[in-house]
């Protein structure tokens, strides 16, 4: 069985790192890292990961995220930004 995998979603690198030695620790897969609010909805696209670790104060977030658990998928709404319309990352729970 493979392990599930994490993409953190951490502007601060020394946060990020210590967050990425737990996941390994523990036996999960680190799918990736995204530093703002565009790296987090590209790599969520790209890598499809099991699990999104997000820090919500991301640049980009301000805080203004929204998650939906429905019919057993995991919908995480990110705001409205002036160079993007909302964005909907959509993760299927098994």
């Amino acid at each position: 069985m493979n392990p599930l995998r994490v993409l953190i979603a951490e502007d601060d690198r020394g946060t990020a790192e210590e967050l990425q030695g737990m996941i390994q620790r523990w036996g999960y897969g680190l799918a990736g890292t995204a530093q703002d609010r565009r790296d987090v909805v590209a790599n969520a696209e790209s890598l499809a990961p099991d699990l999104v670790l997000l820090n919500a104060k991301l640049p980009g977030l301000d805080g203004k995220v929204k998650a939906i658990f429905k019919n057993g998928v995991l919908e995480i709404h990110l705001p409205k930004t002036k160079e993007a319309k909302g964005k909907r990352i959509e993760v299927k729970v098994e």
